[in-house]
């Protein structure tokens, strides 16, 4: 009974599942689609998967798998097509799920990129899906409210769309919308309302022009790298092609060109691994071929060279010459790479120091700023360092000019009776060469009528068009090297009309004013015009060269009147601005009289113009006649006592000293004297040094003469203003307060009126109490106190000390002294005692000694000098050297005679003490022999005393 029940609920199980199978999935003409889904949808079963009977762009297979309306186009009636649902991941049963954005994708065909090199054009658009197509130029629009006019003509396909004769597209950008809506057959198609493509439409039909193509660097020296440069005036696309490429290469290349290469400047780099690629020692040729976006094309080409052999070079420095500013970039260019520095400062002769850094480091443009500059010439040393060690030196030089030019002079006409052109001429001067000029005319309102630019300091400006009713103005403006600029402004000018008496077309008119004077007739021509302006005025004498008016050259007549000293005719021409010409002569004729009216030097004289008239207007002096006509009045003669009717007379030399009676007489010194003043030198002695011949307190002075005694020769006192050549006591006086007296200095050659001659901040008479040259920077008191100390110490710290046995106390050789086989030693505090024994002896001479005398003598002014020749001179200097050096080699002991006992010795160091001192004394003997030479004996005596004071 269990076994049946079993069975039966098996078979319940088995039977189930196969109806189940009929039931649910029936496809008996196996076609991918369930029987029950044809049947219920189209009641038959001649659907097939791929089918698309609504044409939504969705196979049958799909709208199953989607659950939508094979036979409805928009299942949930949302506006979008089951297909573009499905397409854009969106449900298709479901009103709420709905694609976001724009379903069609719309590209420009045409024109390429926006720009057309023609209008009108045709605008090609291609959409992704099947569509019908529109443009305007709002945004705002939708596709069934544009107007029909704007529709597209679409292929067959729906997916390319044209518009012919595009009219709205302008020189300038136009915006375009393109609207459009998916031609899918549904009740309501999408459209990109919302969502329409924008484009930029305009037209250029220029061709690009190409600014500069160029290879960056060029040469190529440093590394194989190089730019290759393309600089256009529109947004171009480049490409850069080897020489050897033909024309269709060129042309392929703008075939993958996209929106984003269009630019202003492109460069591409080319090296050792690129391709193409370059190489050392070789040269270059390309081609830069450039593409706006109306394709039009240019093509040049670009060359350069690789050679890594070039050395390192300073390529620019800048600025040079002149500039105008007060502020401006230092700039070094170099070649390659560097780093440079340069020295603020700089002084002929002496080496840059390069302290401060360009901040440009490895670069090869290289530049500073230099402020609050003035006007000078600057300097600047530069030194670049380059990456291969090469050092290079230059000098960055220019000068600073903000001085602007100075006019001379801006002539004009404030009044003319033309009113098209006007005349003017200028002149500027400066330092910096005038470059050029700027002249203009403009009117009352500051209006521009005329503008040019020359060099020629004259101008006449025509073809103007001049209103008699306002005024003008010249305006000119001259230009230095450096930049700078001045301008003048005239006054104004004003247009006369023809009316005015100024533009009257009468010549000018000559005046001609004659004064008698003892020698000569004087003549004047004076001229006038109706505008008041006669150009300058020329004249000639008729002659033996010329017998009638115009055979000889006119000379220019100037503010000196001419001179006549006989019967002549003078021949004139002058003229006016308006160039109307006088050309006319006169008479000149001289009449003798005796004494009346009118008479002069016995002459009266006549000038002839329209007739005769005699001269009225006399300037006549007696002082001025001058009878012999030998350059001296008569007055001047008689009072030097020469003939006024002997013309031979002031050549001649009545006294004898080298002076004619003729400079005598002008000079007022007497012509039968040869010393006028009576003071012992000749007036030609006195003429010839400077002094007055005619003063007896003035005469020359001999370079040894001493009128007071008091030992400065009285031409070195009359050198400054507080001694007295005739005042002995200013000798003692000390007029700068250094504590020597003036008679000292001049001995020392020092400067009376400094107290430190040669400014190395030790007085002079420092230097002459330590007997270092005060005329000598170099030469000043040393301190070796601090040396010694640390001697010293060096020698303590030894922990022993040597004892010198010194015999000789100026040994001839150091080697005797100090020899390594003697090993000698030394006991200070003896070596001390022995030399103040022999100072003391040497000091103590007796009265009447040599050594004496000099002091004697400096105190008791008066008595007879001693007996002095070079030999007891020559041995005085010996013995006090001797002396000098016993007393420095007895400061050194002092030195070091404390703890002598316990020094340990050190021969190098104490034979170079020795030959240091040696040195030092040599120099400073040969310093007395050579002061020595330059003084008197009894001078020499007193400073043989100084020595042995010190």
């Amino acid at each position: 009974m269990k076994k049946l029940k079993l069975w039966k609920f098996i078979l319940v199980i088995v039977i189930f599942s196969l109806f189940s199978i009929l039931v649910f999935a029936d496809d008996s003409d196996g076609d991918g689609l369930e029987d029950s889904w044809e049947g219920a949808h189209f009641g038959n079963l001649l659907q097939t998967g791929n089918g698309d009977p609504d044409e939504d762009n969705l196979i049958n297979s799909l709208e199953e798998d989607l659950g939508s309306n094979p036979n409805q186009v928009d299942s949930d009636n949302d506006g979008y097509s089951d297909g573009v649902e499905h397409q854009y991941g969106t449900n298709p049963v479901d009103a709420n799920s709905v694609p976001t954005g724009s379903l069609i994708e719309i590209d420009l065909i045409a024109p390429t990129f926006g720009v057309s090199a023609a209008s009108p054009f045709d605008l090609v658009v291609e959409t992704n899906n099947k569509s019908l197509c529109k443009y305007s130029t709002e945004s705002t629009k939708t596709y069934e409210g544009i107007d029909n006019s704007n529709q597209f003509l679409a292929t067959s396909d729906g997916y390319t769309h044209t518009k012919d004769n595009f009219p709205s597209a302008s020189y300038v950008e136009t915006p375009v919308y393109i609207f459009c809506q998916l031609d899918d057959g549904s009740s309501q198609p999408y459209a990109n309302d919302g969502f329409p493509a924008h484009f930029m439409l305009s037209v250029d039909n220029s061709e690009p022009l190409m600014l500069a193509a160029y290879a960056d660097p060029n040469p190529v020296i440093e590394s194989l790298e190089v730019d290759l440069v393309a600089e256009t005036d529109d947004d171009t696309a480049c490409r850069f092609l080897p020489y050897d490429s033909n024309m269709s290469q060129i042309e392929e290349m703008y075939d993958d060109i996209n929106e984003s290469e269009f630019n202003k400047k492109t460069i591409l780099t080319l090296t050792k691994n690129t391709n193409p690629k370059i190489e050392d020692r070789k040269d270059y040729l390309f081609f830069a071929a450039c593409m706006n976006k109306a394709e039009g094309k240019v093509v040049k080409e670009i060359s350069f060279s690789v050679d890594l052999s070039v050395g390192s070079d300073v390529n620019e420095t800048s600025p040079s010459g002149f500039i105008n500013v007060d502020s401006t970039q230092v700039k070094v260019v170099t070649n390659k790479v560097s780093t440079c520095y340069y020295d603020n400062t700089y002084e002929e002769g002496v080496a840059p120091q390069y302290l401060n850094k360009f901040p440009q480091e490895n670069q090869k443009n290289h530049y500073i700023l230099r402020s609050n500059l003035t006007s000078q010439t600057y300097k600047i040393p530069v030194m670049c360092r380059f990456t291969d060690a090469t050092t290079i030196n230059t000098l960055v030089e220019f000068t600073v000019d903000v001085t602007k030019p100075v006019f001379d002079k801006v002539n004009f006409e404030t009044k003319q009776c033309n009113n098209s052109y006007i005349k003017t001429d200028y002149s500027a001067q400066d330092t910096n060469n005038i470059v050029e000029y700027k002249v203009s005319v403009v009117d009352e309102s500051n209006i521009v009528k005329f503008n040019t630019t020359t060099t020629e300091e004259s101008y006449v400006i025509n073809g103007l068009d001049l209103d008699p009713l306002k005024n003008y103005y010249v305006e000119v403006r001259a230009k230095d090297g450096a930049g700078n600029y001045a301008t003048k402004k005239s006054t104004q000018i004003k247009v006369m009309s023809s009316e005015d008496p100024i533009c009257s077309n009468e010549p000018p008119k000559i005046d001609v004013k004659a004064q008698l004077t003892e020698l000569s007739v004087n003549i004047n021509l004076e001229c006038t015009d109706a505008d008041g302006n006669c150009k300058p005025k020329y004249y000639h004498l008729i002659n033996e060269s010329c017998s009638s008016c115009g055979d000889c050259e006119y000379i220019k007549y100037s503010l000196v009147p001419i001179s006549i000293t006989k019967d002549s005719t003078v021949c004139y021409n002058i003229s006016d601005n308006k160039g109307y010409i006088v050309k006319k002569s006169f008479d000149v004729k001289f009449l003798e009289c005796t004494e009346g009216d009118n008479c002069c030097n016995g002459k009266k004289a006549q000038v002839c113009v329209d007739n005769c008239t005699e001269v009225t207007i006399l300037d006549c002096d007696a002082n001025r006649i001058d009878t012999d006509a030998d350059g001296l009045s008569d007055t001047k003669e008689t009072a030097c006592g020469l003939d006024p009717n002997d013309a031979t007379d002031v050549d001649l030399d009545n006294d004898n000293d080298g002076i004619t009676n003729k400079d005598e007489c002008n000079r007022g010194t007497k012509i039968d004297s040869d010393d006028s003043d009576e003071d012992g030198y000749t007036d030609k002695d006195e003429i010839d040094e400077g002094t007055n011949p005619l003063d007896a307190e003035d005469y020359p002075i001999d370079d040894d003469t001493d009128t007071d005694e008091d030992r400065i020769p009285d031409k070195y006192e009359l050198k400054y203003t507080f001694l007295n050549p005739k005042d002995p006591s200013d000798a003692s006086a000390d007029e700068d307060g250094d504590g020597l007296t003036n008679l000292q200095e001049y001995r020392l050659k020092t400067d009376l009126d400094d107290e430190d001659s040669d400014g190395d901040e030790f007085t002079d008479f420092e230097e002459y109490e330590k007997d270092t040259d005060p005329n000598d920077a170099e030469d000043y008191p040393r301190n070796f106190i601090l040396p010694i100390l640390f001697f010293l110490l060096g020698m303590s710290a030894l922990g022993g000390g040597l004892v010198l046995i010194y015999k000789n106390p100026f040994p001839k050789s150091t080697k005797s002294l100090l020899g390594k086989s003697k090993k000698p030693f030394v006991n200070f505090n003896s070596a001390q005692k022995t030399m103040e024994t022999q100072n003391k002896n040497m000091s103590v001479q007796p009265p009447g000694s040599l050594m004496q005398q000099p002091l004697i003598q400096s105190q008791q002014r008066g008595l007879s000098q001693p007996v002095i020749n070079k030999s007891n001179l020559d041995h005085e200097i010996r013995k006090q050297k001797d002396m000098m050096k016993l007393k420095e080699m007895s400061s050194v002991f002092d030195e070091f005679a404390e703890d002598s006992s316990h020094m340990k010795f050190d021969e190098e160091k104490a034979e170079k003490r020795v030959e240091e001192k040696e040195e030092q004394e040599k120099k400073k003997a040969n310093k007395v022999f050579d002061r020595l030479e330059d003084i008197s004996e009894e001078d020499a005596f007193e400073e043989i005393e100084r020595l042995g004071k010190k």
